[in-house]
């Protein structure tokens, strides 16, 4: 046996359990010894069997566990760096119809509530690549540094945008500020194209000429110092502007 008695195997399983579920997520290989002695615990519990068990459970084990890891490595990668890309281009874009979705008026309720949640999603999405990404041997880690600003940037753009949401119904906004967002909205949809390698390189440069000027127009909107308004569509211009880089810096390492 491995413990001598009841309660001692009860309380084994209990903990193995709440181990296994606790490792689940973070570190599948530890998780897979907390299961391992709970289903011991189980046949000791139920047959005296729990010594009789090991060793064949051992050697299940790592049998699966050396198949799971050719398979992974070697058959069926499946690295993050591929994934990104496309997550990436999937976060702007829901971003991108976020953000319009609270300044054009022509938007439905229903349609702006629908891309705020598609725009959290893709923001998670993304963000749990980059994790992943992170446990994945070092080799295979493709533009870390350049995905981690990407993604930061990409949290950092909707955040803005929500705070911009809770102004959506309290006054309209100008038509210097509607013409503003409009261009931020424009330089969004580049930086899809540059994902999808669709924008050429004077396209690139008279947008970034056109961003480059943004912050004197925005000096002129923030005269009035309680239109917290203009400060969160300007918050939101510079990261989209950091975006448009970032994005830039993609295509010229390619």
């Amino acid at each position: 046996q491995l413990l001598p008695t009841v309660p001692g195997h009860i309380l084994l399983m209990i903990g193995s359990i709440y181990l296994f579920f606790y490792w689940l997520k973070q570190n599948y290989t530890i998780a897979v010894i907390f299961i391992t002695t709970f289903v011991m615990g189980a046949f000791d519990l139920l047959a005296n069997e729990g010594i009789a068990v090991i060793f064949p459970r051992v050697i299940d084990t790592i049998v699966g566990g050396v198949l799971a890891y050719l398979s992974v490595r070697f058959i069926w990668p499946n690295w993050q760096y591929r994934q990104l890309p496309g997550l990436l281009l999937n976060a702007v874009v829901k971003s991108r119809r976020y953000f319009e979705s609270i300044y054009d008026h022509s938007v439905s309720e229903e349609a702006y509530l629908h891309n705020r949640r598609t725009a959290y999603n893709a923001d998670n999405a993304l963000t749990s690549a980059w994790k992943w990404m992170r446990l994945e041997p070092k080799n295979v880690r493709r533009n870390q540094d350049r995905a981690f600003n990407l993604t930061n940037l990409n949290h950092a753009l909707l955040s803005y945008i929500s705070a911009l949401g809770v102004h959506k119904s309290a006054e309209d906004l100008s038509e210097k500020e509607l013409d503003f967002c409009r261009d931020v909205s424009d330089v969004l949809r580049l930086v899809s194209e540059m994902l999808t390698r669709q924008a050429d390189e004077a396209q690139i440069a008279s947008y970034l000429q056109k961003a480059n000027c943004w912050d004197e127009q925005m000096e002129l909107m923030m005269n009035d110092p309680g239109n917290r308004r203009v400060r969160l569509i300007y918050n939101i211009a510079h990261v989209s502007r950091e975006l448009l880089l970032e994005a830039r810096g993609i295509i010229i390492d390619r």
